[in-house]
């Protein structure tokens, strides 16, 4: 008896669920089951049938085949059977699909229904109609929604002013001002309906197709008698549009505050940043009232960002504080304590509230902040150790009285055996010594004690290379350091820790105490003359080779000169403090950005910290672009000067130099062979760049290479005629860069090009695609190492090019 039950029971799940996978003939069963259900005029089987249609229809699988069948069972009073069958039908029935010609037998259905006597159903096949997005069914819309603009019903009404608004976006741009602009004032006269959720989808619909109108007297009142019979949604579009009411007397900012502050205390955080929108505004130009509507704010605030169980809401949250932060630094200094981080909080939510942290500190709190913030470092989140070793040092550089503290602390980041974790700290107390500069005899002791046995970080050698140099004489193993660094390391280094090295070791040499003439010239000299020989090598980098240029020609010029602008501090105090060095650093400097973007409150540019401008642009056609583009980017590079060698009228200058640095100055020339094939022009600079006669790479090898590579540059010009392709590839040709094929296309002539640099350099391609009609040439560049890409590449095929184009 059991054994026959259990297959029952599995056949009955499996006659109930809509869910099981497609048979074969599965879309003939249906049909059948379609007709006897309509013929039986069983509604419950007919829904059940559609259900499954509905289901294999979302899974992609093609039931048009049934568009007949479904249409017939369209008349009916069931409103579920009629979703269902809209459903399909818009689904389907659009123009250009197999089931075109069916498309007229749709809108006759669905306009039909349009006149039912059931509100719900001529809603329902309004809706349908506006959402066949198709030009072909119109007119057809149009009319429908113009009918139901005047219905009795609410549901009808608001759905046909939404359905407006669809006809809006799907209409010809030309064709939009005649179309719609004889009907403004009817949905002008939508906004002051009876019913709330037509006025909000008429502001809506208003919106999209006037963004710029204004807001009248008459319509704040009708807005502010309807505002609590809409949902909170419906709330959050009428304060959004009462911000944009400029009119507003001294009488209405209280009516205002009264009337919306029981609002603050809704969960619904759209709503409640509205609020705060239209609070901050209208109290704009009332100080004493603006700064009560902050101490008001921030418990709704704070509420929201500590109980709402969504990240993003919370970094929403999170980000208008910080926003708000600009205008009222001391709003939530008291209340720090609820922006510590949380162990279950995401990286991002982590960082802007260490980013909060940071700008709430005060005599009172600064202590407590950083100790917070220490802790975060050995939580165990590698992701997220940076942030507040970084943070603590900008605290420092604010609070004076916590550097002993910070140093502590450093000292025991340095003691951890996270590298990770030292390589931070080392970059950190770099900054630490730019505001506290006469601590660096403590801290580089300490720095050096601690770094034996470490691999550190390529920021974390840059910073430390640069301390050396800025502090010369405050630990006395610094030339044996850099002595070890560069025989085992400075090979597999990159190019900006090479120039560090070059700057600190020269920095070194130049260094000298005012006020005993003590200097280290002797220990540094032949560690410097090991590295300027490296640097002045044709292979190395084109950034490295041009910091060594600067650098060896000022040194053969005039030492004391030299070592007057590159030691300036040095030089101009014999005890260097606070007093001489900067309190605030550029890229420190936000707030005018804030200021910006706090216009747009409650938007997107709030969560980005950028102002629309810099992600929301508008499309420009082919002609605007040519408009912009100048003629003057195709021009060849300009001739420099030579810059003054050393000679004999320069001596008289270096008579403060000791005899001993004399002599290192004349063997310096030892290196002026290698340097004379550095001349300083551009063209020559251009020229040491070489590459490969005759690099060679397959179709093949060029399009794997091309689509996995990230566009390095991309650049237009405008020419006054085409071009000879034949003088383009023969002068490209000459200097190395091969062209792999070029062809003309329905009036667009493309070219690719490829070339190598010598001694297994990288890897540089090009496409050009000229406009054969507007004479438009825009360039696309890739590489492999996009650096050179900028600093060499562009510049010499921009210059061939030149050459080509203009002796055509």
């Amino acid at each position: 008896m059991g054994s026959r039950q259990q297959p029952q029971q599995q056949q009955q799940q499996q006659d109930h669920s809509y869910f099981s996978e497609i048979k074969k003939g599965e879309v003939s069963e249906l049909r059948t089951l379609l007709k006897n259900a309509s013929n039986e005029r069983d509604t419950e089987k007919i829904k059940s049938t559609l259900q499954r249609v509905v289901y294999y229809m979302t899974m992609g699988i093609d039931v048009s085949p049934l568009f007949p069948d479904i249409i017939m069972v369209v008349n009916t009073t069931d409103v579920v059977v009629k979703k269902l069958v809209y459903l399909y039908l818009c689904n389907y029935a659009v123009s250009g699909s197999s089931n075109d010609s069916l498309l007229l037998l749709v809108i006759n259905t669905l306009s039909r229904d349009c006149l039912d006597p059931n509100p719900m159903i001529r809603g329902l096949a309004l809706r349908s109609l506006c959402s066949l997005n198709s030009m072909t069914t119109f007119d057809y819309s149009f009319r429908g929604v113009l009918k139901g603009l005047g219905d009795a019903s609410a549901y009808v009404r608001k759905t046909a002013i939404m359905g407006l608004a669809k006809l809006y976006n799907i209409s010809p741009v030309d064709a939009r001002k005649e179309t719609f602009e004889e009907h403004m004032p009817k949905i002008y006269g939508m906004m002051m309906d009876q019913d709330g959720q037509v006025i909000v989808n008429a502001i809506l619909t208003l919106d999209e197709i006037s963004p710029n109108w204004e807001v009248s007297p008459s319509l704040v009142n009708h807005l502010l008698a309807k505002y609590k019979q809409v949902n909170e949604w419906g709330q959050t579009t009428i304060i959004n549009t009462l911000t944009r009411f400029k009119l507003i007397s001294e009488d209405q900012i209280f009516d205002f505050l009264n009337l919306f502050d029981d609002r603050l205390k809704q969960s619904n955080s759209a709503l409640v940043l509205s609020i705060i929108k239209l609070f901050l505004q209208i109290t704009e130009n009332e100080p004493n009232i603006h700064e009560q509507v902050y101490e008001r704010l921030k418990d709704p605030l704070i509420t929201l960002m500590d109980n709402t169980d969504s990240n993003e809401i919370q970094f929403t949250i999170l980000s208008h504080i910080h926003l708000l932060m600009s205008r009222s630094p001391d709003l939530f200094k008291h209340d720090f304590k609820y922006f510590y981080c949380r162990t279950k909080d995401p990286f991002y939510i982590k960082n802007l509230k260490i980013k909060i942290l940071r700008e709430l500190i005060s005599e009172t709190n600064a202590k407590d902040i950083v100790e917070e913030l220490s802790e975060y470092v050995f939580e165990g989140d590698i992701q997220f150790i940076k942030q507040p070793i970084e943070a603590i040092s900008f605290i420092v550089a604010k609070i004076e009285s916590l550097s002993s503290t910070v140093l502590d602390i450093y000292t025991t980041f340095l003691s951890s055996n996270l590298e990770i974790v030292i390589s931070y700290t080392v970059s950190a107390l770099k900054d630490f010594l730019r505001f506290y500069p006469n601590q660096a005899d403590q801290v580089l002791p300490l720095v050096v004690e601690h770094l034996v046995h470490v691999n550190l970080e390529s920021d974390a050698i840059e910073a430390l290379l640069w301390m050396f140099g800025e502090f010369p004489f405050s630990e006395q193993q610094i030339p044996y350091i850099i002595e070890q660094f560069f025989d085992s390391k400075f090979n597999d280094q990159p190019s900006n820790i090479k120039i560090q090295l070059l700057i600190a070791v020269i920095r070194i040499y130049l260094a000298k105490k005012k006020e005993n003439g003590e200097n280290r010239s002797g220990e540094i000299y032949p560690i410097m003359m090991m590295i300027l020989e490296e640097c002045s090598s044709i292979n190395c980098s084109p950034d490295l080779r041009d910091q060594f240029l600067f650098y060896y020609r000022s040194l053969i010029y005039d030492l004391e000169k030299t070592s007057s602008i590159i030691n300036t501090k040095l030089n101009n105090n014999n005890n260097i403090n606070n007093n001489s060095t900067s309190t605030l650093f550029v890229e420190d400097e936000i707030l005018e950005i804030r200021d910006k973007i706090f216009e747009e409150f409650n938007t997107l540019s709030i969560v980005y910290g950028k102002h629309s401008t810099s992600f929301i642009k508008n499309p420009l056609t082919l002609l605007e672009k040519q408009k912009i583009i100048k003629e003057q980017l195709l021009i060849s590079p300009t001739k420099t000067g030579t810059p003054p060698t050393n000679n004999n009228n320069n001596n008289n200058s270096n008579n403060n130099i000791s005899p001993k640095m004399e002599s290192q100055q004349q063997q310096l020339l030892q290196l002026v062979d290698v340097s004379h094939q550095l001349d300083s022009s551009t063209n020559n600079l251009i020229s040491l760049f070489t590459l490969e006669k005759a690099a060679e790479i397959d179709t093949g090898q060029f399009q794997e290479m091309w689509m996995s590579l990230e566009e390095g540059h991309a650049m237009s010009i405008q020419l006054n005629q085409m071009p000879e392709i034949d003088r383009i590839e023969s002068v490209l040709t000459t200097e190395g860069i091969q062209c792999l094929a070029y062809g003309s296309v329905d009036g667009v002539t493309k070219l690719y090009y490829h070339a190598k640099q010598i001694d297994d350099g990288p890897w540089f391609l090009v496409e050009i695609i000229i406009d054969e009609t507007s004479h438009l040439m825009t360039l696309g560049f890739k590489s492999t190492d996009i650096q050179r890409l900028h600093s060499k590449f562009v510049t010499k095929f921009v210059s061939t090019l030149s050459n080509a184009i203009s002796t055509n």
